[in-house]
């Protein structure tokens, strides 16, 4: 779980046992894996959760009830606001149940879209993973990828710099509608680290599917069928 936390690092002490991920059996090491490359590929959206609790003071994980307030949970979290994290809490179970927070909700995993109570089978190396219906996701796969599942979104921040004490940086304020029938993203930027030349690669989660697409910053817009 401590993935998808800011503070991410191993403790151990004298004349206990030996805590790094190939001390433990090649599952435990697969799993750990795992974990260790999901937290990396969403390191650019880390950072730009990091930045807004930075600017705004928002907390990078946040109770559900900062953003909905009728739900009050102590055992599920929020990072950001696009991203909410459904921990398995005790060993050896095979399903979790629980509520989502209002509107539409993909499943990390494989894009299935959930809507209020769910109950999800999992095994050892599961953490049911949710993101937000109008969310922009910023990912490191292959080289950075904006995420895009589609719904109405007011605002969302990318942020990155080259961790100078005056940096460069670059910061893209996206919003997206709904339009016809597809939807429309749009932003505007800011900073150095990228020009009016530099690329943009989307990837639009829709119907289960995958859809890539490229767009150049100077274009300040994508219209997706």
């Amino acid at each position: 779980m401590s993935s998808f936390l800011p503070f991410f690092r191993n403790h151990s002490a004298r004349d206990t046992r030996r805590r790094e991920p190939w001390a433990f059996s090649e599952n435990t090491l697969k799993i750990i894996k795992k974990y260790l490359n999901l937290r990396y590929t969403l390191i650019p959206y880390f950072f730009s959760v990091a930045y807004e609790s930075h600017s705004k003071g928002f907390p990078f994980v946040r109770p559900v009830c900062m953003e909905y307030p009728d739900i009050c949970s102590d055992d599920v979290f929020l990072i950001g606001n696009s991203m909410f994290v459904m921990p398995v809490l005790r060993r050896g179970l095979k399903k979790v149940r629980g509520t989502l927070p209002p509107g539409r909700w993909y499943y990390f995993w494989d894009d299935t879209i959930c809507e209020g109570n769910i109950d999800i089978n999992v095994n050892i190396e599961d953490i049911p993973l949710f993101v937000k219906e109008g969310s922009i996701i910023p990912m490191d796969r292959d080289g950075l990828e904006f995420h895009i599942f589609p719904g109405k979104l007011d605002g969302f921040t990318y942020y990155d710099d080259d961790s100078k004490l005056q940096p460069k940086f670059i910061k893209i304020e996206f919003k997206m509608e709904e339009k016809n029938e597809g939807f429309i993203v749009t932003w505007n930027h800011s900073g150095e680290l990228m020009d009016e030349q530099s690329e943009l690669k989307f990837i639009a989660h829709k119907e289960g599917k995958e859809i890539q697409m490229i767009s150049k910053i100077s274009d300040r817009m994508l219209y997706v069928t």
